[in-house]
């Protein structure tokens, strides 16, 4: 049987695939539409539920990102040998256009405003798991952005 001190090395393992160059939605970086979504929704934080199926600002443009980190993580879990009894809540959080950070930025690595990832998974017990990180983001805009040609885009 796994161990709830586990859950903080899947919150990492989701947080560093989320933040990703590879996190593609629609063939462009994840977190990017992300910030553009929150942009037009004038807000600088997305939260995503990943066991409730939401996001918030509430969109179906995301439930493949959802389904797809979701399934990550149950099979996460599964493989580590944790109940799905011992998880109550796992969310992804996105705050945009940040202050700069040392130990979260690289200044001057990438183009646009500094944003933190955060993956928190809270157990059966309260206790939390939480992973925090960031990089650089600028808002999706494919007039300035490659299209992915990847097979598997979410």
């Amino acid at each position: 049987m796994g161990r709830r001190r586990e859950l903080k090395s899947i919150a990492s393992g989701l947080i560093g695939s989320f933040k990703s160059r590879n996190n593609d939605v629609a063939g462009y970086w994840g977190i990017g539409k992300l910030s553009k979504f929150a942009e037009t929704n004038g807000t600088d934080e997305v939260a995503i539920d990943l066991l409730a199926g939401f996001i918030q600002p509430t969109t179906c443009k995301f439930d493949g990102v959802i389904s797809h980190y979701k399934a990550m993580f149950m099979n996460n879990i599964a493989s580590l040998n944790i109940p799905n009894q011992w998880v109550s809540k796992v969310i992804i959080t996105v705050l945009f256009n940040q202050e700069y950070v040392e130990k979260y930025h690289f200044f001057g690595a990438a183009l646009g405003s500094p944003c933190i990832c955060k993956c928190e998974i809270t157990d059966d017990n309260g206790q939390k798991y939480t992973v925090t990180t960031g990089t650089n983001c600028k808002p999706h805009n494919p007039k300035n952005e490659s299209k992915s040609n990847r097979a598997n885009d979410i």
